[in-house]
């Protein structure tokens, strides 16, 4: 798939500096973008503080956003440290590729004017 005849969509991945999981949700977004027939294209960004973690949206590390939307809700609250996701086998420092892979996929299908 190119990404001439694929859609785009744009993630942000807000983190902590040095997070171990950045590496294997990125990884596992790449391949998620493949099942969905998208081109996932993230952009990084380190948090530094609780308010700025408040601020942006960051319920622990790492945290996706698509659209400045969380599209795993969690009620902790803004935190700067590790974050687990639920997956069939318990927690994970990423979330399921299922999971991400309807994400894109629902997100693939909205119209860019709503």
């Amino acid at each position: 798939m190119t990404t001439a005849t694929a859609r785009i969509i744009d993630v942000v991945v807000l983190h902590v500096d040095a997070c171990p999981s950045v590496a294997p949700l990125l990884e596992r977004l790449v391949i998620a973008g493949d099942l969905a027939g998208v081109v996932v294209r993230p952009t990084l960004t380190v948090v530094g503080d609780e308010p700025s973690a408040a601020q942006m949206g960051m319920n622990g590390s790492p945290t996706l956003l698509i659209g400045g939307v969380d599209p795993f809700p969690s009620n902790t609250g803004p935190a700067l440290g590790c974050r687990l996701y639920h997956s069939e086998s318990g927690f994970a420092g990423v979330p399921p590729l299922a999971a991400l892979t309807a994400v894109l996929l629902a997100n693939s299908t909205q119209r860019p004017d709503g």
